[in-house]
C-alpha cells in the first residue's frame, strides 16, 4: 500500500467502521485523552505503575474503547470490511496431517457451559483484555482491565452466566454424562512447612523460564514481571491457579538430589521445571561482566552494572532489572537468558534467547 499500519488500519479498518477512538499507538510521546494507565503489584501486594514506552505496531499496540469494540463486534454479522474478511480470520488452522485446530486467525473457536465461542484475550504490562463472542446468541462480552494480576476471561464468563445462564443449563441438560464438565476440584489447607519445602527456585532445561515459588498465605507464590499468580493447594503434591483465563496446573515429584515440578496449562503438557539454587558470584566475579554490550543485529546497546553485590542490565530508558545467576556464565532476566563468552578469562560478550529467538549477539565494547 506503501502506508505504514497505524495510517493503513486508520483508513481501511478503523473508519469505516466508525471507530473513532482506535488506532496504532506507534509514537509513544503522542498524548491520549482518557488515557489509563496500567499497574501491577509486586511479591506484598503493593501496586507500581506498569506500562511501556515503545512505539508499538501489532501485539499490544492497540489503544482502543469498550464502545468501539462493539463497533468491530457488529462487522462480525454485518461485514463493511473487505469481501472474505470475516470468514478467512475465523477460518480454523490444519496440522500438516491435516487435522483442524480451534485456533483460527488469531481467534479461538471453544465452547463454553455448551455454547460455541469465539473469543481471545490479551496481555501485556500492566494490560489484560478478552473480547468473548457467543455468535449463535449474538452476545459479546468485551472485558479491558488495567491491572496485571486481573483475570478477564473469568470476568466475561460471570458475566455470560447471568445473561445465558438458562441456555447454558438446557444445551447441559441434553449433553451425554461423559462430556459434562467435571466437578470443582476442592483446594485443601496444607501446614506452612510443607510449602516452605516446595518453595524456592525451579529452571525449564534451557535455562528460559525461571520461576522463584514463595509460600505465602496458604498458597506457592508466583510474582512476574507484575503478574502475581497463587498456587492453591489440591494435594501435597499438587497446586492449581487460574490466571488470565487459564488453568495452571503444577505437580511435584521429588528425588534425593533434585525436586521437580510438572506443569500443565489447560490441561496440556508444558514442560518440566527443576529446582536448583542460584549461582553466587564473588565480588570479583561480578566485576568482570560489568560494561557495555551492542547487538549490531538489533541495533541496541545494553550495560550491564555490578551494584552491592548484585548485577544489574540497563537498556535505554528502560528501569533497571537484576540478573539471575543460573551458573557461572548462565544467566536469565524476565524470560530471557544470557550465555557469556569468553577469550581465555576475558568476557568478550554474550547470546541472548527468549522464547522463539535464540542466539541473538551482542559484544562488548
Amino acid at each position: 500500500s506503501g502506508m505504514n499500519m497505524a495510517d493503513f488500519a486508520q483508513e481501511n479498518i478503523f473508519k469505516p467502521l466508525g471507530m473513532k477512538n482506535t488506532h496504532f499507538h506507534n509514537d509513544c510521546s503522542v498524548i491520549v485523552a482518557n488515557r489509563a494507565t496500567g499497574y501491577g503489584r509486586n511479591s506484598v501486594g503493593e501496586l507500581f505503575i506498569n506500562e511501556t514506552i515503545l512505539d508499538i505496531i501489532g501485539d499490544g499496540g492497540i489503544f482502543t474503547t469498550v464502545e468501539d469494540m462493539l463497533l468491530w463486534d457488529r462487522n462480525f454479522y454485518e461485514n463493511k470490511l473487505d469481501e472474505g474478511l470475516i470468514e478467512m480470520i475465523l477460518t480454523r488452522g490444519k496440522l500438516a496431517d491435516g487435522k483442524e485446530i480451534d485456533y483460527a486467525f488469531a481467534l479461538g473457536h471453544g465452547v463454553y457451559k455448551g455454547l460455541t465461542t469465539v473469543s481471545h484475550g490479551g496481555a501485556f504490562v500492566g494490560f489484560r483484555a478478552e473480547m468473548m463472542r457467543f455468535p449463535e446468541q449474538h452476545f459479546s462480552v468485551v472485558c479491558f482491565c488495567n491491572l496485571g494480576s486481573m483475570d478477564p476471561t473469568t470476568l466475561c464468563r460471570k458475566v455470560a452466566d447471568v445473561y445465558l445462564g438458562e441456555l447454558m443449563t438446557k444445551q447441559q441438560a441434553t449433553q451425554k454424562p461423559e462430556a459434562a464438565e467435571s466437578a470443582e476440584r476442592k483446594f485443601i489447607t496444607l501446614p506452612e512447612g510443607r510449602l516452605k519445602e516446595l518453595a524456592g527456585y525451579y529452571r525449564s532445561a534451557d535455562g528460559g523460564n525461571v520461576w522463584n515459588l514463595e509460600a505465602l498465605e496458604g498458597a506457592l507464590r508466583l510474582v512476574d514481571d507484575g503478574d502475581v499468580i497463587d498456587f492453591m493447594p489440591l494435594s501435597e503434591t499438587e497446586f492449581l491457579a487460574t490466571f488470565a483465563g487459564y488453568e495452571i496446573e503444577l505437580r511435584f515429584e521429588e528425588t534425593p538430589m533434585k525436586r521437580y515440578c510438572y506443569l500443565k496449562i489447560n490441561g496440556n503438557d508444558r514442560g518440566t521445571l527443576q529446582s536448583f539454587k542460584p549461582f553466587v558470584p564473588a565480588p570479583d566475579q561480578l566485576a568482570e561482566y560489568s560494561g557495555a554490550y551492542y547487538s549490531e543485529e538489533l541495533d541496541i546497546g545494553y550495560r550491564l552494572e555490578a551494584i552491592d553485590g548484585k548485577l544489574y542490565v540497563r537498556y535505554r530508558n528502560a528501569p533497571k532489572d537484576e540478573m539471575m545467576f543460573l551458573g557461572e556464565d548462565d544467566l536469565s532476566i524476565s524470560g530471557r537468558k544470557f550465555h557469556f563468552q569468553r577469550d581465555g578469562d576475558s568476557i568478550t560478550g554474550f547470546t541472548i534467547s527468549a522464547g522463539r529467538v535464540k542466539g541473538i549477539i551482542f559484544e562488548k565494547k
